[in-house]
Parts: C-alpha cells; sequence; structure tokens
C-alpha cells in the first residue's frame, strides 16, 4: 500500500510561497516580490499509482526507499547495473522501458549472435567476416564487401564512426579485435569501463529502431521497430519482429530460428533479475536510483551542502562570488554548479541561472521540457534579469515533483533543516514546474544529466 507523507493532507490544499532569487556569475540580485505559490493535487490514496502512470512521469522513489517504474518510454538515459552482462543488459533495457517480455526476445536474439559479450567479434572465416568486417557488438552490426560493386557496406560503418566521434575512450580502450572472443568474457565483465560501453550499445540500438521501417514482416504497415517492439505482448512476438527485421541471421523467416531465439529469450524470462532491476532503481540499501532521492533524502543533501563541514562544499565552489547575505552557498548557480561537479561527468559551464541547462545543452548534454529526476532546470523571467536554477532531485509517490535549490532572497545560511529558507539551500516539493507555477517565466528546460554518480550520492546523504 502506498503512503502519504506526513507533511502533506488529503483533500486539503497547502500552499506553499517561495521566492526564489535570480543568481549572477559575478553578481547576485535578489527579488523579494518574486513568489511561487505551489498547490498541491487532492490526490487519494486509492489513486497515487493511477496517477503517477497517467502523468507519464519516470520513476518515482517513496520514504521507505522502495522505488517504482512506471514510464514506459526509452526517450531518457539508460540506466545499467548489476553483476553480470545479462542482468546489466536486463537492466538497461527495463530502465528503457521495454516490458520484461519485450527485453526478453530482444536478449534471446542478443544470445544468439554474441553471447552477450559486448566485444564479440565474428569468427573470422574469410574477408567479409574478419576483423575489422563481419559483426561487432551485442548486436553484431555488420560490415562486408557487397558482391556486385565490391565496396564496403553495412551498418558496422556507420555504428564505428559514431563510437569513435561520440566516445573515442571506449572506442581506443574496447574496440580491439584481441577483445572479440569468448575467453575475454569474465575478464571484460568485470571491467569498470564495461557498463559504459553496454550504455552506449544500447543507446545506439535504441536510436537506430526509431528511425528503421519494418521488414519481412506482415502486420506492422508504417510502424517503425521500435514502435513495433513496443507493440508487442509476448515474447515470442518481439523476438520474432528482432530477428526478421532488426537482426536478419540466415534462416531469419525459418521457424527453427524463431523457436532458437524465443527459447534462449524463455531462459532469460524465467531467470532472477530482480536484483538488477532494483539496482536500476534502487541501489543495495534501498535508496538512490533513476527515480532519484525521496524527500528526506533531499533534505539531507541540502542540509550537509549547508553545513560544510570541513569545507566540502565551499572547496567546489570557493571561486563563487559572496553576493548572498548568507555566502556563496546561497548562490543558485553555485548549488547547481557542486551538484554537477561532485556528483556528475557534466563539462563545467558558467553564466547566470537562466544560462546553465543553455549551456550544458551546447556542450552535448541531452535536454527537453520534461521534468525528470536529477535533472538540472533552468528558467528566465520576463520582468527580471539572470534567472534561477537547481536540480530536480526526485519525485515522491504522489507524482510531486522535490526541487533542490539555493536562493540568496532568503537571507539564510548554514545546515538548516531541508526546507528552502531555512538553510543555504533546501527543498520545495510541487506538483507544478509548469510556467504558471514560476511566475510568469519565459522558458523553462531541462538537462538531463547523465552518469550521476549514484553510489557517490548515497554515500553523501548517509545511505538512508
Amino acid at each position: 500500500m502506498f503512503k502519504i507523507h506526513k507533511n502533506h493532507k488529503i483533500f486539503t490544499f497547502l500552499f506553499l510561497s517561495i521566492i526564489i532569487s535570480f543568481c549572477l556569475k559575478n553578481q547576485v540580485f535578489a527579488d523579494n516580490n518574486f513568489v511561487n505559490n505551489l498547490k498541491n493535487k487532492q490526490l487519494a490514496l486509492s489513486n497515487s499509482q493511477e496517477y503517477y502512470k497517467n502523468a507519464n512521469h519516470i520513476f518515482f522513489n517513496d520514504e521507505s526507499g522502495g522505488c517504482v517504474n512506471f514510464k514506459n518510454d526509452s526517450n531518457f538515459s539508460i540506466n545499467v547495473s548489476g553483476n553480470t552482462f545479462q542482468e546489466k543488459i536486463f537492466s538497461g533495457l527495463t530502465s528503457a522501458g521495454f516490458t520484461k517480455e519485450q527485453t526478453a526476445g530482444i536478449m534471446g536474439n542478443i544470445m544468439a549472435e554474441s553471447q552477450f559479450l559486448p566485444t564479440r567479434q565474428q569468427d573470422c572465416s574469410n574477408k567479409n567476416t574478419c576483423w575489422p568486417n563481419g559483426g561487432w557488438g551485442l548486436f553484431q552490426w555488420d560490415k562486408h564487401y557487397d558482391g556486385t560493386t565490391g565496396k564496403l557496406v553495412g551498418r558496422r560503418i556507420v555504428f564505428e564512426e559514431t563510437f569513435k566521434k561520440e566516445h573515442p575512450k571506449l572506442y581506443n580502450k574496447f574496440y580491439k579485435p584481441e577483445l572479440g572472443t569468448l575467453d575475454k568474457y569474465q575478464e571484460l565483465e568485470k571491467d569498470p569501463d564495461i557498463d559504459a560501453l553496454i550504455k552506449f550499445q544500447l543507446d545506439y540500438m535504441i536510436n537506430e529502431i526509431k528511425t528503421r521501417p519494418v521488414t519481412n514482416i506482415q502486420g506492422y504497415d508504417g510502424k517503425t521497430e521500435y514502435e513495433a517492439i513496443k507493440s508487442a505482448t509476448t515474447l515470442e512476438e518481439a523476438s520474432k519482429i528482432w530477428v526478421m527485421s532488426f537482426e536478419i541471421p540466415q534462416g531469419y523467416n525459418q521457424k527453427w530460428q524463431w523457436d532458437k531465439r524465443a527459447g534462449y529469450g524463455q531462459e532469460i524470462f524465467n531467470g532472477d533479475y530482480t536484483s538488477s532491476v532494483s539496482n536500476v532503481v534502487c541501489n543495495e540499501q534501498g535508496i538512490i536510483g533513476p527515480g532519484g532521492l525521496n524527500e528526506t533524502q533531499a533534505k539531507k543533501f541540502t542540509m550537509r551542502y549547508g553545513q560544510d563541514q570541513n569545507q566540502e562544499t565551499t572547496k567546489i565552489v570557493e571561486a563563487w562570488p559572496t553576493g548572498c547575505a548568507g555566502g556563496r552557498l546561497s548562490n543558485c548557480v553555485a548549488f547547481t554548479q557542486f551538484f554537477l561537479k561532485k556528483f556528475t561527468k557534466a563539462p563545467a559551464v558558467n553564466g547566470n541561472g537562466e544560462d546553465i541547462v543553455k549551456n550544458l545543452e551546447a556542450q552535448g548534454v541531452p535536454t527537453g521540457t520534461e521534468p525528470r529526476p536529477l535533472s538540472v532546470f533552468s528558467f528566465s523571467y520576463k520582468s527580471e534579469p539572470y534567472g534561477h536554477t537547481g536540480i530536480i532531485m526526485g519525485i515522491n509517490q504522489q507524482g510531486q515533483y522535490i526541487v533542490a535549490q539555493a536562493g540568496c532572497s532568503t537571507n539564510a545560511a548554514g545546515k538548516g533543516n531541508g526546507l528552502y529558507g531555512s538553510g543555504a539551500a533546501g527543498i520545495v516539493v510541487s506538483d507544478n514546474i509548469g510556467t504558471a507555477t514560476l511566475g510568469g517565466n519565459n522558458t523553462l528546460k531541462y538537462a538531463y544529466l547523465q552518469n550521476v554518480d549514484i553510489n557517490l550520492l548515497n554515500q553523501y546523504v548517509g545511505g538512508q
């Protein structure tokens, strides 16, 4: 049963007024007239889960540490966890919104193609299969000589170019013929960078199938492979779509090939991958995952930030101005920069509060208009310059956003109690982060951070 946090009363409205400061790199301006009235929705205990589904959010993280994934779409960062290749791939595909049946259908094909080895090179038998040609990777992207023109053709060509351009370090480390054999399985499974390699391949595959029309199989006219797979309700259907349209191996249109791959998929479906899925959503202590932080954890985060014990915060934002009455830690940009520098590999960006997401986007960080857990927000204000920024820390089980921010206008400093206005930083919980709640802003945009260090984040809030 879902529980309502003690600060939320059912069938009543709670109005929270917050004053958000405007942040400038070298100067801070406070707008004491900026009031954000946040109104909680009346959500009964019985319909909170249904609301969350309809709201099309990704995850929420409740106060008991139980995390739930309702998002059935792949338009967000893939998350990989687990100990084995199977667990990592299973967690990645399910985090991308594929159902268990769809995931098993895809993985049965991966088993047939590469045995789950992300660096698998097709066995060498002729010039079309020997390195650097033939199939490579989880899905055996292929490159071979055309029998008519004699030119190299195949999807591996673009895959290889994309891999080298977007992830040169991974490319140089893993794209080698000597790593393509199954005897490297155990060694690579323990490699600290293997999760990143799997993420890239899964993400590349999803982007690929979103543009490829279904071929060789009837009943999916006008659909992309992605749309067809997402419509599959059984493991067998998903597997058949995959083998006939995406992989197209020898015998792709024969029952023995369908049965073999569906059989592999059934083994995956019957396996216990609960731990890998829960690790995607919550870590081993049952706390933080792609669903972000719950309210207790978010408060602990802002309190530790403001406490600045042994100057652990100041050392990261020491170059920031001290124009706020509460000191540099009360600067909204300083707060966002602290999160970026300590817990992510996002590129360093500067600017006013309104500039942060725009500048991250210019550096290649994905952005959008949908609030997501562990994303950065920025907005500009019609009547004042500089804007504001902060972090969407998580979503609670009522579908409300947990927003963490610093703000000069509160004149607050130090640890506080975790609520906005009590210390250098704090949280506000709201069911609406739309333009109406932000005082008539011009733009509201989010940067979707990738490779957030969940383990470090968990340690920072005390593992609870």
